[in-house]
């Protein structure tokens, strides 16, 4: 038999609050862990809502408070984190749509 590589792909409504955004992702995640997915992947921009007035208010620098709890949620689930993409600020303060992928350890791997 083949090796097989179970994933899910979770959709989920975003709301105007970041950390019930967070949370809600978290809760999607080590429901499809439970269910036996290796991979999981989030949704495109899925700590807020798609507005590029507040990407550019709430971006972050990389390491930030997003990538730590999705490198926690890897670590703690032991999948695969596609983590969706989130705005990300460089040194200079432009932005980007940058989506992190994490390791079962909860380490960037692309």
């Amino acid at each position: 038999m083949a090796n097989t590589l179970r994933l899910a792909i979770c959709q989920m409504l975003i709301g105007s609050d970041r950390s019930a955004n967070l949370a809600h992702a978290g809760q999607l995640v080590a429901e499809a862990a439970q269910n036996g997915a290796r991979l999981v992947v989030l949704p495109e921009i899925f700590s807020m809502p798609y507005r590029t007035n507040l990407m550019v208010k709430l971006a972050e620098v990389c390491p930030g408070p997003t990538t730590v709890y999705l490198a926690d949620l890897a670590l703690s689930n032991r999948v695969i984190l596609v983590g969706g993409s989130i705005p990300e600020k460089d040194e200079e303060g432009r932005i980007f749509n940058t989506s992190f992928i994490f390791d079962e350890q909860g380490l960037v791997i692309g």
